[in-house]
């Protein structure tokens, strides 16, 4: 058994629906609030994967914060510098005053969501910390605790999990994502202790395997023949709320080894953070124009149309 990872599909399509309500009701705020000498990587990494235990109390608010951005980008400068070309306090602005909040709040959550999925070891890691757990390595334990704590603030009328530093959701909300959390828990315990099927008990199931694709360009150039394609005709353009998945497959499907700076640099989440782009807040479409630039000598723009 494993996790997939569309377990929560259904409740983030819910989620992002409440966002898009709220948004057209104008009940969703933005605050330019900012801190000073933190530790963004450390905050960060909290917001990104920890398994949340914090509360507060229950509220109707929707708030996207400036500080949201400014731990983001100061958290991942060194790893992807492109992104703060303009300058970190620029960029961090620049953010923050073109945000569309339902569309950035509902990346939060799915990247939030998918790190359970592809980062969960980080996720562990990073739940001890913050949840002060120094000590217990059963992961059991620590997942059970959490579960309970969950369950009791599905009953609560005062109280609601806490997310994230820099965004606020509103209780309906936040109990859709504690709900999810829920759901995971609940499939991970059954990892932990499986139980084989009882007509498939005698089943002999053989392994499935696969090789990737080596990819021997750069990451650009695959973003760009992925922009390509969509833009001939080839392949539907992706979905807003899809792209943190459809990044997932197509790193899946190539081995981008070759692209790495550093040893430990995470492949996906950098080739993710291309594939975003910027997005057009006229036009709500993204853009690529900080990849495809003047000076980029572009490979796949010969591609004829489908058509």
């Amino acid at each position: 058994m494993i996790i997939e990872h569309n377990f929560a599909d259904d409740l983030l399509d819910e989620i992002d629906f409440h966002l898009n309500q709220c948004q057209e009701n104008g009940e969703i705020h933005k605050a330019s609030s900012q801190f000073k000498n933190l530790n963004y990587k450390s905050i960060h990494n909290q917001n990104e994967f920890c398994l949340p235990l914090f509360t507060r109390n229950s509220t109707n608010l929707i708030l996207l914060e400036k500080c949201y951005f400014q731990i983001y980008f100061n958290a991942i400068k060194e790893e992807h510098p492109t992104l703060i070309k303009d300058g970190i306090e620029n960029t961090i602005n620049k953010k923050f005053k073109e945000s569309d909040a339902s569309d950035d709040i509902s990346s939060a959550i799915r990247d939030k969501v998918y790190g359970l999925v592809f980062d969960y070891n980080k996720v562990l890691s990073v739940t001890r910390e913050v949840d002060n757990l120094f000590g217990i390595y059963d992961e059991e334990k620590i997942l059970i605790n959490h579960l309970n704590k969950y369950n009791e603030l599905l009953k609560s009328d005062i109280y609601q999990l806490d997310f994230f530093i820099g965004i606020v959701l509103n209780k309906s909300i936040s109990d859709l994502l504690t709900r999810i959390y829920i759901r995971f828990i609940k499939l991970r315990l059954a990892i932990l202790n499986p139980t084989i099927a009882e007509e498939e008990a005698s089943v002999l199931i053989e392994p499935c395997s696969f090789h990737k694709l080596v990819w021997n360009g750069n990451q650009n150039q695959l973003c760009e023949l992925i922009i390509e394609l969509q833009e001939k005709g080839w392949i539907e353009n992706i979905k807003p709320r899809t792209l943190r998945k459809i990044s997932k497959t197509i790193t899946t499907l190539f081995d981008l080894t070759k692209t790495q700076v550093k040893q430990d640099s995470n492949i996906e989440e950098s080739f993710y953070q291309i594939m975003k782009g910027e997005k057009n807040m006229d036009t709500g479409e993204r853009n690529y124009d900080n990849i495809l630039t003047d000076n980029y000598e572009r490979k796949f723009n010969q591609i004829k149309n489908k058509d």
